[in-house]
């Protein structure tokens, strides 16, 4: 093979490679909505990606006098002190005495979930998600995602900072008229 031709076939898998990065996934939809999986007391549950401004690991949380049991305290999360709410608290799970590894942070409000691991990125279809209906519902639980065969509740993040604002007695001036 001579330099030349050489030159021109590695120019054609260079230009082929970038290539496979620009296009979609095989697979990919593009209608699929993004979900972090986490795991909450063994559990696994899904997090809407749009309602969430960061997933962060190992920041120390810093204990607060507080009778909220789900409050774990203030953790430093981009130059600010961040109220740190255990998700499996919230959902009803007991406390466990391990200290949370990850804190996803809410894109509403400057406050942080703790949760026990991450499962990983999430592609769902709107076909794979159904709303949950009946009273047996747990809070902050609202549709399902069918993710490789298995249901996955949906934690709608908005519902628990709308749920911790009321428990706070805080009132969103942007709607008062």
């Amino acid at each position: 093979m001579t330099e030349a031709r050489f030159a021109d076939l590695a120019a054609d898998l260079r230009r082929t490679f970038d290539q496979s990065f620009a296009e979609p996934a095989a697979g990919a939809h593009e209608d699929a909505e993004a979900f972090l999986g986490v795991r909450v007391a063994d559990a696994g549950v899904a997090l809407r990606l749009g309602e969430l401004a960061g997933i962060f690991v190992a920041r120390r949380i810093v204990p607060v006098p507080t009778s909220a049991a789900a409050l774990l305290g203030l953790a430093g999360i981009r130059g600010v002190a961040i109220p740190v709410y255990g998700l499996r608290e919230l959902l009803g799970h007991p406390s466990s005495p391990a200290r949370p590894r990850w804190i996803v942070l809410a894109r509403a409000e400057p406050v942080g979930f703790a949760v026990d691991e991450l499962d990983g990125h999430l592609r769902v279809l709107p076909s794979e998600l159904s709303p949950v209906q009946g009273e047996a519902t747990p809070g902050h639980v609202r549709e399902t995602a069918r993710v490789a065969g298995i249901l996955r509740p949906i934690v709608s993040v908005s519902s628990l900072v709308g749920a911790l604002k009321m428990q706070l007695g805080v009132v969103d001036s942007r709607k008062e008229t």
